[in-house]
């Protein structure tokens, strides 16, 4: 007597092919789908709120002054550079290193960007408590 073949199991995460991974099972086969293995009882991350401004999310986790020191430090690095390309002899070289320092004062802007954003949510939540997510 034979018996029928056993249902395939249910759509769902499996434990991977590696250690502390999971797969997805889409109840016929296996897909591309990887996702580090969630434990029961895992402490859910807070959701990050964010603000769209000009196309980008803006805000996140590390607070404001974390976004204002990196700021700060991006305009430090770009002034030696510049000071270069102020004095050199050689126009690429010039042009190379002016190049160089407004990558740098770009990256410094859109860090103070987010570091302004990240102050307005902070006042929004003076409490610390947990805001809604971003949609």
């Amino acid at each position: 007597m034979t018996h029928p073949p056993a249902p395939p199991p249910p759509a769902g995460w499996y434990p991977g092919d590696h250690p502390g991974t999971e797969r997805w099972w889409d109840g016929t086969r296996w897909s591309d789908a990887v996702r580090p293995a969630t434990s029961p009882g895992a402490a859910v991350p807070a959701p990050v709120e964010r603000i769209r401004w000009a196309g980008v999310w803006w805000g996140g986790r590390g607070g404001s002054g974390l976004y204002l020191a990196f700021g700060i430090v991006f305009v430090l690095l770009a002034l030696p550079p510049l000071a270069f390309a102020l004095g050199a002899d050689e126009a690429w070289r010039a042009a190379f290193m002016l190049a160089f320092s407004l990558v740098l004062l770009v990256g410094a802007a859109a860090l103070f960007t987010n570091a302004h954003f990240c102050r307005v949510i902070e006042r929004r939540h003076p409490t610390g408590d947990a805001p809604p997510p971003h949609r």
